[in-house]
């Protein structure tokens, strides 16, 4: 039995990992997603409310039901691993291909998401991860090897600042899901995230009741604690949207014009004129209302622009860099050897230069920034770096916190605020389409763009709900 689960987790890991790859030319991510909930007679008007549902099988359960399933074919579907590549599908987020890569990991040793969930918030602590894994049944000498194996993702994670923010999506943020509170109303309360009395205010407003006050300023005490602010939440935000875009077959920088339109109504004909319709239509407005809002609410211009610039502000310094480098690093950034020669020229030796190409690559700004905006856009990162400068004193670079991204390194505790969409329940974007959502959370339907998925077309069927259980 074992190893038949096994080997179906793992058909789904590799299905999940090949759709990460641009190279899957004949379909974008969107559409691998598309072809699970096609097989497993999902329509599109339940998209939405898959995403606002979560990891949350309660929710998700209510969703099918909603939408034609029997209780057989609900008990069918809710497999940890359906609900995995669901997640990723619905809500899909920057660190889908980390988590897959966990769980590939881990699948050997028989330990599933569920476990991941545990795993995940002790990876900077190897004795607690060595005791955790032995009390589900591994050898010491099993535990250490896993830990062996994993600690080139761990820090290839760090690096890439998705460490912090998997560790909070698969902790803090599917805790909130489980309590009826929509994950990325944290993004639309970043400005009010290290306020506990605006943030009440805010959230008075949004008709939620004392208790779940109370229990969304206890989530923002932890995220506090892990050094997440209201200026990382918008970062992760926007490294999702990336993510989002790109797995839709769009550009990074059509960001800008999408920002731009302000509301999902705009973003539907926009959507319209580049050839969407359909459920594809419907997958991408889920995806795009998950971390823009309804109206700008989750991500605006304003909070691209202060990201964009916070990153490069902190990437220059770094670097002993000024904005008056910027527009030479911008003109040949995708050039590699005229880059190389840019920054020997500027006197970075060979170590510093290959840090900041790195962090270059990773940032925000270096995908996002429209070329025919950078003479604004180095007017606002010179006034960000005048108020790094006044606030040296103080210490924190503009970003509020981390590199060059906007994330933390592998020691930074969890995993984005953002909780919505990954692969693993909620991508730091706090991915759900409620958009920030109200109280009451709710959704029709609309998209997510996500991973592939396989699933035969039975909607009910074997484990996987349409499929075998390996969902997708």
């Amino acid at each position: 039995m074992w190893t038949k689960w096994v080997l179906r987790f793992l058909v789904v890991l590799l299905l999940l990992t090949a759709v990460q790859m641009v190279a899957a030319q004949q379909s974008t991510r969107a559409e691998q997603g598309l072809a699970f909930l096609q097989a497993n007679n999902l329509p599109p008007e339940a998209f939405r409310d898959l995403s606002v549902a979560g990891r949350d099988p309660q929710a998700i359960a209510a969703v099918l039901v909603k939408y034609g399933y029997t209780s057989e074919q609900v008990q069918q579907f809710l497999t940890p691993t359906n609900i995995f590549a669901l997640s990723g599908i619905v809500n899909p987020g920057a660190s889908n291909k980390l988590l897959s890569d966990a769980m590939a990991l881990l699948a050997p040793y028989k330990l599933s998401v569920t476990d991941l969930d545990v795993l995940l918030p002790l990876v900077n602590n190897p004795m607690a991860m060595v005791e955790a894994l032995v009390k589900k049944g591994l050898t010491a000498e099993q535990a250490q090897n896993l830990l062996q194996q994993a600690a080139p993702l761990i820090q290839d994670a760090g690096n890439a600042n998705l460490l912090q923010y998997a560790m909070l999506t698969n902790t803090l943020m599917s805790s909130l899901e489980k309590m009826g509170i929509p994950s990325n109303l944290f993004f639309e309360a970043s400005p009010y995230l290290n306020d506990p009395a605006a943030l009440a205010a805010f959230l008075q407003q949004k008709g939620y009741t004392d208790a779940q006050i109370q229990n969304i300023q206890g989530a923002a005490s932890m995220m506090a604690a892990q050094g997440v602010t209201g200026e990382k939440l918008d970062s992760f935000t926007i490294q999702n949207m990336i993510y989002r875009l790109e797995g839709l077959g769009l550009p990074a920088q059509s960001i800008n014009e999408i920002l731009a339109l302000g509301n999902l109504e705009a973003v539907k004909a926009y959507l319209e004129e580049k050839g969407f319709d359909g459920a594809a239509l419907q997958l991408a407005l889920v995806n795009i209302e998950g971390v823009m809002g309804t109206n700008g609410e989750v991500m605006n211009p304003e909070k691209l622009v202060a990201v964009q610039s916070a990153e490069a502000a902190n990437l220059l310094a770094k670097a002993g860099l000024t904005p008056d480098d910027l527009g030479d690093i911008l003109a040949v950034k995708d050039d590699p050897q005229a880059l190389a020669d840019l920054l020997a020229e500027k006197g970075l030796a060979s170590a510093a230069a290959d840090e900041f190409v790195k962090q270059l690559s990773q940032s925000v700004f270096a995908k996002t920034v429209d070329p025919e905006n950078a003479d604004d856009f180095i007017s606002a990162v010179e006034d960000t770096t005048s108020d790094l400068v006044d606030d040296a004193s103080g210490g924190g670079d503009a970003s509020g916190g981390g590199d060059a991204s906007g994330g933390d390194d592998a020691s930074g505790g969890g995993d984005d605020a953002s909780g919505g969409g990954d692969a693993s329940g909620g991508d730091a974007s706090g991915g759900d389409a409620s958009g920030g959502g109200d109280a009451s959370g709710g959704g029709d339907d609309a998209s997510g763009g996500g991973d592939a998925s396989g699933g035969d077309a039975s909607g009910g069927g074997d484990a996987s709900g349409g499929g075998d259980d390996s969902g997708g």
